[in-house]
């Protein structure tokens, strides 16, 4: 003689309870501003573009460049000049396109620009060269 019997499972599941909208968006808002208060007080560190002080920018005019080549990171141009670049500077085309660059060699008339940080926008046209 086989004898069936069934035994109940405990739903563990259907005995927890979800906690009430008023906790859960209580804990959602203090979130929301514990991480708003830590982007405020660090945004200087992480974000390059917020340690400028546009309004107390200097410019000097270093002359009339060509543009060779650019790509996002890597900028060359030709410079009659014997300007000294330095990588601790920001330099701007068109008074439009601001940017800085890590390393900065120079061969003869051409200057490279390595390690470019585009601190505005990318610019999509400058000079004659298209770029997407």
């Amino acid at each position: 003689m086989l004898l069936l019997q069934e035994f109940p499972q405990k739903l563990y599941a259907s005995k927890m309870k979800t906690p009430n909208s008023i906790t859960l968006y209580s804990v959602l808002a203090l979130l929301l501003c514990y991480l708003s208060y830590d982007f405020i007080t660090d945004a200087k560190q992480d974000f390059f573009i917020l340690n400028y002080d546009w309004e107390h920018s200097k410019s000097q005019q270093i002359g009339e460049v060509k543009i060779l080549d650019y790509h996002v990171n890597k900028i060359v141009i030709e410079c009659q000049l014997n300007y000294v670049f330095d990588n601790q500077k920001t330099y701007v085309f068109n008074n439009e396109y601001f940017f800085r660059a890590e390393r900065i060699e120079r061969t003869g008339n051409k200057v490279s620009f390595i390690g470019v940080q585009w601190i505005n926008e990318y610019p999509r046209f400058l000079e004659g060269i298209k770029k997407n």
